[in-house]
């Protein structure tokens, strides 16, 4: 019933509007329902369809600071309008509706705002509801291509919560299958998601994440301005030259657990008054378990280890990464077929990463 009224919605919004669409063989669409600012992939592709003289519209949100190279005359950024916190009245099936209802409208309002139809949209997913299906109906409609660049599945994320066995699991795997298998084309990030994809009938290539140019190490001059630039933000507070610089940047949600990071610091706690390096922590990026976990490690109170949660410009993390002696990365992957995209920017900058071991 809500995929039909759905269906119903977009239609009779691209019907309105349909006598004011050109197709231009030159301009792309990227839809990402997510930040853009913390889509840096996605973020990528806009910068090289630009170098090939395509125009690109961006939709998505408006959250964070974006790339300076996306402030170009040939990049329209739509921004989709945030979920109100008015219409947040629960958790079960109703409010699940209400919000995908809401997210399909405030998309397809986006969409047919266009006045030119692009030659293709290369969606983001996950999330996969609704934004296969609304990316989809337009392109069947207007005749334009429809892309998807797969970073994971939406259905193992949403089984964190809901468990594999969940009405909605099973539906969202059945919607990311149907609309995998009419997509005209398919990238993914690793060989393992690529492969994976085959399983289901969904031909794919696989498009490695690579780091951009302004990630590599930071010289002595762009590590201490940065250092004095956030010690005046108070970010964070002074700090010994002699300290080892360790970062992790994160999404904050259920698929990385810090508590890993947190014991492993206990362990080297234990060790202060050795002849080890103590050790400063930055910790980026922002998600809903953000403050759950900054409340864990407030309660710690380590006497050798400096813990301090940062936000940064986007022109600031790749110096912060150049810095660091060790990178960090606690994803889990829900699927076990993802890379994250901050080990590939960290390997950019040279940095060594510890990661959570699973097959990539």
């Amino acid at each position: 019933m809500i995929e039909f009224l759905l269906i119903i919605i977009l239609i009779f919004l691209l019907i309105w509007t349909f006598f004011k669409r050109n197709h231009h063989p030159k301009s792309a669409c990227i839809v990402v329902l997510g930040d853009i600012g913390r889509s840096p992939r996605m973020s990528y592709h806009c910068i090289s369809l630009l170098k090939l003289g395509y125009s690109v519209t961006l939709i998505g949100y408006k959250e964070s600071k974006l790339m300076n190279q996306l402030n170009d005359d040939n990049v329209k950024i739509f921004d989709l309008t945030p979920y109100p916190k008015w219409l947040q009245l629960g958790t079960g099936m109703a409010q699940y509706g209400l919000k995908t209802i809401f997210l399909s409208f405030t998309l397809a309002i986006r969409l047919v705002q266009m006045r030119v139809v692009p030659k293709f949209i290369l969606v983001q997913n996950p999330p996969s509801i609704p934004t296969l299906i609304v990316v989809y109906l337009y392109c069947r409609l207007f005749g334009c291509k429809f892309l998807i660049d797969w970073h994971n599945y939406g259905h193992t994320i949403l089984a964190l919560k809901k468990g594999k066995q969940n009405f909605l699991v099973k539906i969202c795997k059945k919607i990311e299958i149907f609309f995998g298998q009419r997509s005209h084309l398919n990238f993914c990030v690793t060989k393992a998601m690529c492969r994976d994809l085959h399983t289901y009938g969904i031909k794919a290539k696989v498009f490695y994440d690579k780091p951009h140019e302004s990630f590599r190490r930071a010289d002595t001059f762009q590590k201490q301005f940065l250092i004095e630039k956030l010690i005046k933000q108070k970010m964070i507070p002074q700090i010994n030259e002699n300290c080892a610089f360790l970062v992790s940047s994160s999404s904050w949600t259920e698929d990385e657990d810090f508590q890993i990071l947190i014991d492993a610091l206990r362990i080297y706690e234990k060790f202060a008054d050795s002849k080890l390096a103590k050790i400063v922590l930055f910790l980026t990026g922002k998600g809903p378990l953000k403050h759950f976990y900054e409340r864990k490690f407030r309660q710690e109170n380590f006497s050798s280890i400096q813990v301090n949660f940062v936000w940064l410009d986007p022109g600031d993390y790749p110096i912060l990464l150049g810095s660091c002696d060790l990178g960090i990365c606690l994803h889990m992957s829900s699927s076990d077929l993802d890379l994250p995209m901050k080990v590939v920017d960290m390997f950019g900058a040279q940095l060594p990463v510890c990661a959570y071991s699973f097959s990539w």
